[in-house]
């Protein structure tokens, strides 16, 4: 038997005493009647087990408890539905849907006309990936009941769990249809609205619902939530005030006005109101769960972590608390640790997708991206409608250039979730990496309609715009991704790239520069830097850009060769090394290597005076042209003639800046 301290002068220890001496007078009845034989023995007993379930159904951590005294009350008691329907919710409690689905299966069997237990199958159906069952399951329990609104809402919260919100705005809608003016309801379709991207329509909702419902805490809770969600944490925090002035007593309007102040830098503010729910409730994981979650964002994972790990001795079968504990060892940077938490998680919760989602991250920042990839399949193989799973086999697949993969994720997130813009903004460049140029125009259009004022979506349209040969569309955007962002190192590099298609030469160098001086560890950029000096004729600048470049990629080939042609071939003594770029050439050369690698080699020995190696590498290039090979240049013939004279090639660039510049 567990005992609390109860403060016996406040309001609920008092009732704490009342409900205790209550259930010892019922108790003491009850006892006088079975023995008076007025009650059977089994009856009883199945009462008693089953009064003891429902105190342990009311705490996560005592499912097990739970489970165990339902299935002695159903074994005193077979014919009662209820107590499987009951069990059946433990067990899905607990992650065991297989199990879960069986005890509603035979609850249904008894009892045709039980609409609760099949909208809770379907919810196990769901979990365990099937989706069919799932859905005529719901389609049943709308069929018995389809003048009653709470169908409808069940069947939409499960939606919006699922990341489906249009989907669940259907659903809300008809529940709002039987029930127009319940408070509740029209606060779970606000924050449905807020996460299908129209929180403004969300806000208006929930408005209407504390016109509906004065009294009603509810409603600023729900706009508490969705300004956090669009970053407005200040608003949020007013309107979690707002909720404890209604409801004096709510640790959960005081612990989201913990996280929202938390979320705004105001971490001591945060940290009193979190402290306060741990006081309040010390025997709930609450409390230590906000504080695990102001931890992380103060960047104090030792702390998080040991909150978290507090939370969990509280109520170890809380998946959100494995995936705190595990984010906040990754945080601290170990990963094994991480992956030991997550996996604990998954050996609990096998069913749960956000846990593979987690687990796939983890993998994902140690590098193993094979690893990570097979967690984000397994969390959109348990929910299909996962968007975070989908995006992320999108930026992955996108990274890896198995473009047409990308796309098919990248459109199965717009799919669930129509406004969600940074797909719209990575399908824009997959779309101009597949040559879809409407396509690609489309969604970049989309994606800034969207969001118009963030660096990152103009970052990515601009990138489009450039893919598709649309440099002045791509600077408009990129432009304006700078002036929001002056320190942006990969716009400049885009811009700069853009103006290269123009032939702006300089405006691209100017470009590239401010790259690299913010991030001086963006390798391409110096590439860029380097293409761009060829082409203005600056071999000297040219050889300083690769050589960078080089020290950041040491092991590219092309522009290795391309560095020691200009170093064999340039106008400028200055620049001429020829021992420098017969050493890079020689590295190059073997038998696999394209006719453009032994033209350079042979450039170098002639730079270095040694003609008649020079004659017999050219001659191989030339032979290997004439087999097929499209690599070499256009010269050839007449370079074969300068090395039999005794002259080393020199060449300048021929390419002219546009007249803009």
């Amino acid at each position: 038997m567990r005992l609390f301290l109860i403060g016996l002068f406040t309001a609920n220890g008092q009732k704490a005493v009342m409900k205790a001496s209550l259930a010892i007078t019922a108790g003491f009845i009850l006892a006088a009647l079975l023995n008076a034989g007025c009650i059977p023995k089994d009856k009883m007993l199945a009462q008693a087990y089953s009064d003891s379930a429902r105190v342990a159904l009311q705490d996560p951590a005592t499912m097990d408890q739970a489970i165990e005294d339902l299935s002695a009350a159903a074994k005193l008691s077979p014919d009662n539905a209820v107590l499987l329907f009951q069990r059946g919710g433990a067990y899905a409690r607990t992650g065991d849907h297989e199990q879960a689905v069986q005890d509603f299966t035979q609850a249904i069997n008894m009892i045709a006309r039980f609409p609760a237990a099949y909208v809770q199958r379907a919810k196990s159906y769901a979990a365990l990936g099937d989706y069919e069952k799932a859905r005529a399951d719901f389609d049943a329990a709308i069929a018995l009941l389809p003048d009653q609104a709470w169908p409808y809402r069940e069947i939409a919260g499960f939606c919006s769990q699922q990341g489906n919100y249009g989907q669940a705005l259907v659903y809300y809608l008809k529940a709002l249809e039987i029930e127009p003016d319940n408070a509740a309801l029209m606060c779970l379709m606000g924050k449905a609205q807020a996460d299908a991207g129209y929180p403004e329509k969300g806000i208006q909702t929930c408005l209407n619902a504390a016109k509906s419902d004065p009294q009603s805490a509810e409603p600023y809770l729900t706009m508490g939530l969705i300004y956090s969600k669009e970053g407005d944490h200040y608003a949020a925090v007013e309107q979690y005030t707002k909720a404890m002035v209604l409801d004096p007593g709510s640790n959960q309007a005081l612990g989201r006005r913990a996280l929202a102040y938390a979320a705004a830098g105001e971490y001591d503010k945060a940290l009193a109101d979190a402290q306060k729910v741990v006081a309040d409730d010390p025997d709930k994981a609450l409390g230590y769960y906000y504080l695990g979650s102001i931890y992380t964002q103060r960047n104090e994972p030792e702390k998080a972590y040991e909150s978290y790990t507090k939370a969990l001795e509280i109520t170890p079968n809380e998946p959100a608390l494995y995936l705190g504990q595990a984010h906040a060892a990754r945080l601290k940077g170990d990963y094994d640790l991480a992956l030991k938490n997550a996996d604990e998680a998954i050996a609990l919760f096998p069913g749960k997708d956000s846990l593979y989602f987690e687990r796939g991250n983890i993998y994902e920042i140690m590098g193993q991206k094979p690893k990570a990839l097979e967690d984000y399949l397994k969390a959109v193989e348990l929910n299909p409608q996962s968007v975070q799973g989908h995006f992320r086999l999108g930026v992955n697949y996108a990274q890896s250039l198995a473009n047409q993969k990308a796309y098919e994720h990248f459109s199965k997130v717009i799919e669930v979730n129509e406004n969600h813009v940074m797909a719209y903004a990575w399908r824009a460049v997959i779309n101009a990496r597949l040559g879809k140029k409407a396509e690609g125009v489309s969604d970049s259009e989309k994606a800034v309609a969207l969001k118009s004022d963030s660096p990152l979506v103009l970052y990515f349209t601009g990138t489009a715009y450039g893919l598709l040969k649309m440099p002045e569309a791509a600077i408009r955007q990129l432009d304006k991704a700078v002036q929001l962002n002056p320190e942006y190192a990969l716009a400049y590099m885009e811009r700069g790239k853009a103006h290269m298609q123009l032939r702006q030469y300089r405006a691209a160098v100017r470009d590239l520069e401010k790259a690299v001086q913010y991030n001086p560890d963006l390798c391409g950029a110096y590439l860029q830097a380097a293409y761009a000096a060829r082409y203005m004729g600056d071999d000297l600048k040219t050889v300083d850009w690769l050589s960078q470049y080089l020290d950041c990629k040491p092991d590219m080939e092309e522009p290795s060769r391309l560095l020691a042609w200009v170093l064999s071939v340039s106008f400028d003594d200055q620049v001429r090394d020829g021992a420098r770029a017969l050493e890079i050439a020689q590295g190059l050369v073997n038998k696999k290597k394209p006719a453009s690698y032994l033209e350079t080699l042979a450039a170098a020995l002639a730079e270095t005076g040694d003609f008649q190696q020079a004659i017999a590498v050219q001659q191989r290039a030339l032979e290997k042209v004439r087999a097929g090979d499209q690599t070499g240049g256009a010269d050839m013939e007449q370079r074969l003639e300068f090395y039999q004279h005794q002259k080393p090639w020199r060449e300048r660039v021929q390419l002219k800046p546009s007249l803009a510049e």
